[in-house]
Order: C-alpha cells, then structure tokens, then sequence
C-alpha cells in the first residue's frame, strides 16, 4: 500500500457535508450574506439575477466535478444535481417575488 500524501489525505477526508456548507458559503457570499447566519435564511431574504444564477450553478458544476465524492459522476448527473440545490436552496430570481416581499 502507498503513503498518501498530505494533500491526498485532506482530499479523501472532505465529505459530501464538507461540499454543502462550501457551496452555502458561496451562495451567502455572492449576495452579502453572512455565513453561518445566527438567524434562519430564507430564499426571499436576497435576490440575484439569472445570469448571477446561471454563475453560480457552472461554479457549483465545477467544484463538484472536479473534487470530492461526485468527481467521478457524469456531468450531466452533476448537473442535475447542482439545479436541485439551486432549487431548494438559491436565491430567488429578481422579478420573480410573491407579492409582500
């Protein structure tokens, strides 16, 4: 068996959970929100553009192909993954607000 090297090890120790809180971090980040929250965030608490979301979701793609437990995933399965998150945990769309808000 080989010795694993420092960075290898890290790399096998980042888990799925790891991959969700730096994608919430980065959803947070690119709307100014503070993360963690010591309140609940919702998703009609910011809003972004669709190209803002369109950025985001090839960022999150990305992340997730290139590193951790889904590298070894289809794109298109990433992908799917990556609209799911988006779905139950993105910003809303400006322009697309119940009204209230």
């Amino acid at each position: 068996m080989t010795k694993k090297t420092v960075k290898e090890q890290q790399h096998l120790e980042t888990s799925e959970g790891d991959y969700i809180q730096i994608a919430e971090k980065e959803l947070c980040r690119r709307v100014g929100a503070s993360y963690p929250s010591k309140i609940p965030i919702q998703p009609t608490d910011y809003t972004w553009t669709q190209e803002d979301e369109n950025d985001y979701r090839e960022w999150l793609i990305n992340l997730l192909s290139k590193k951790g437990p889904y590298r070894h995933f289809s794109k298109r399965y990433i992908s799917k993954l990556a609209d799911g998150f988006l779905s139950n945990y993105g910003w809303k769309i400006n322009g697309n607000l119940p009204e209230g808000k």
